[in-house]
């Protein structure tokens, strides 16, 4: 369809085109006199061959004016703002505010010295780290739109901006810091001196050493709820290009929680090692099903949430990219999916869901979302039909999910008490934190009196997908807080204004949260969370550092608590140290 198709890339193959016309013009330019030994040369293919050659030969010095190539220089000047540390060159756009360019930049060398020190080498250079403005932005300068990428033999990273911390920034830094680790030419361990890749050590090694938990879990409960739940293949089975079969959320896990499980148990050494020989069983001398078996028993011993091992199958639940139907053209539906949702389309979000369903039925977090369109739009008998389709086959949080979108449409009806039953049956689904966080919130609207329940029904299910305006969704917290005297709305406020970057605002906000107290644990924790980082973007370190142990602390700390108030402590000190 018109616009679908780049122009560099129309532009690049009419390049090939020239070349291909040009050889045959060059070729068939003389030929041999009829009956003799003599060559007759035809002027006018010479001349048009010469031409094309000389069009070509402009072509290919105009790469970078067309795009056909990246260059680190044409994307800086693109992108206009740099900032260097010790350890880290961060080319970020020119019209970020300088506190947030300055503050990005400060973490990527904080992350370098992280990672450097947690794999046991020492970084000698510096590692140039691109942070493009959008998806779309990222692909016309060097080619991937939603992909981050590490070029370790480059001591480059390229990703488009995100929260703080920037949730993939030291996955990506931990790849080019790993080539230390390396004998391979370019940086990565692997066959033939890593022409091919072993991407289970490749991006194992990148998942090991994040100091981060995923989606509130840590690599190994996710690797422990996999098994739990019945859907982890043998490790053996991801070593290859058979690691590309496997759903690759799940394969990057099972892989970061067995070179993890190296690291905790036979130290940095062992690991560089494994690393620098492209071989487990080399790396560590031991047969690869005793290292297998070892680990296995070693998750046995992790703390598992109950709700674990059906979030694992709602999150591994697509297959690997060789068993994907069309994937790149799912993908595709699937960002005008979310585009029409964010733009409140919903008549072209249906449209869009139906589109990847006829490609793929087996998507059912899509399938979900047909039903909340449906329920939203009163076709509530099609929304219930659709929710059939889902059980027995979707994951339990991935159903729990349709279910809450029936009641956000009874709720919006209101239908209170209806909405109120279905939101107290599915409290105790498993579910993530977040949805479980939000659940809690829409009982406890559902449940009040007026009129903080038509606020609370205006403001989380009037505008579902997050099509709220922001500036009425403010104004209804507003009016809850003269209505309500708990801390629920300053959290909901909080929560609004974390996009604004007014981290000032929001600290203020969420103290005044827990001075007042919050309606529920879950609640108060994910206050205290964001309280942790408002804090420390603010400058008021001593604050940061006694929130930070206090989430580390007491029963209801999670391994992933605790290790998110790690990495915040160890943040703390390193500003300390660099001030």
């Amino acid at each position: 369809r018109p616009g679908e198709i780049p122009d560099a890339w129309l532009s690049h193959r009419l390049v090939g085109f020239m070349i291909g016309v040009g050889v045959w013009s060059l070729l068939t330019a003389t030929r041999g006199a009829s009956g003799k030994f003599e060559l007759r040369v035809q002027p006018v293919r010479l001349g048009f061959a010469l031409l094309l050659g000389i069009a070509t030969v402009w072509c290919t010095r105009s790469a970078l004016l067309l795009k056909h190539r990246a260059g680190s220089r044409m994307i800086a000047a693109e992108l206009g703002y740099a900032i260097d540390t010790a350890h880290c060159h961060a080319i970020l756009p020119r019209e970020l505010p300088a506190g947030v360019a300055h503050r990005i930049a400060e973490d990527c060398e904080f992350l370098i010295g992280q990672v450097t020190r947690t794999l046991g080498v020492k970084e000698d250079a510096k590692i140039s780290a691109f942070f493009f403005r959008s998806p779309e932005e990222k692909r016309d300068l060097m080619g991937a739109a939603r992909v981050y990428i590490a070029k370790p033999w480059r001591r480059e990273v390229y990703l488009q901006l995100g929260d703080f911390p920037h949730p993939v920034l030291a996955h990506e830094l931990a790849h080019v810091v790993a080539r230390h680790a390396s004998t391979g030419m370019f940086g990565v361990p692997g066959k033939l001196g890593g022409l091919l890749p072993e991407p289970t050590l490749v991006e194992g090694m990148a998942v090991a050493l994040e100091p981060v938990a995923r989606e509130e879990l840590t690599a190994h409960q996710w690797a422990k709820a996999a098994f739990a739940s019945d859907i982890a293949p043998p490790l053996s089975s991801l070593l290859g290009v058979s690691f590309f079969g496997q759903n690759q959320a799940l394969a990057y896990t099972l892989a970061g929680s067995f070179l993890r499980f190296v690291l905790d148990t036979r130290g940095a050494e062992a690991l560089r090692k494994t690393y620098a020989r492209g071989s487990v069983e080399e790396g560590l001398g031991e047969p690869f099903a005793k290292l297998e078996a070892e680990w296995k028993k070693y998750l046995g011993a992790i703390a598992l949430p109950p709700r674990a091992a059906a979030l694992a199958k709602q999150r591994f639940e697509r297959p690997g990219v060789w068993s994907q139907v069309c994937p790149h053209l799912v993908e595709q539906l699937e960002g005008e999916l979310g585009a029409a949702l964010s733009a409140g389309d919903f008549v072209r979000a249906l449209e869009k869901c139906n589109a990847v369903l006829t490609i793929d039925p087996a998507a059912t977090s899509v399938r979900t979302t047909r039903v909340a369109l449906l329920a939203q739009r009163g076709a509530l008998l099609d929304a219930s039909q659709e929710l059939k389709q889902l059980e027995g086959h979707a994951p339990t949080p991935v159903i729990t999910r349709a279910k809450v979108a029936l009641a956000d449409a009874a709720f919006v009806r209101g239908e209170y008490t209806r909405a109120e039953a279905a939101y107290r049956a599915l409290l105790d689904d498993p579910q993530s934190e977040g949805d479980s966080r939000q659940l809690e919130v829409k009982l406890l609207a559902a449940s009040a009196g007026e009129p903080a329940r038509s606020l609370l029904r205006d403001f989380l299910v009037g505008q579902p997908f997050g099509g709220q305006d922001a500036r009425l969704g403010v104004h209804l917290i507003r009016e809850l807080a003269l209505v309500r005297g708990d801390g629920l709305a300053p959290y909901l406020e909080a929560r609004q204004l974390r996009g604004s970057q007014r981290y000032d605002v929001v600290l203020s906000l969420l103290r005044t949260a827990q001075q007042r107290a919050l309606p529920s644990e879950r609640l108060r924790r994910e206050a205290l969370r964001m309280q942790v980082q408002a804090a420390f973007i603010t400058g008021a370190l001593s604050e940061a550092e006694a929130l930070a142990s206090q989430l580390a602390q007491g029963e209801e700390a999670s391994p992933a608590d605790q290790l998110v108030a790690k990495e915040w402590l160890e943040r703390v000190a390193f500003r300390r140290r660099a001030d």
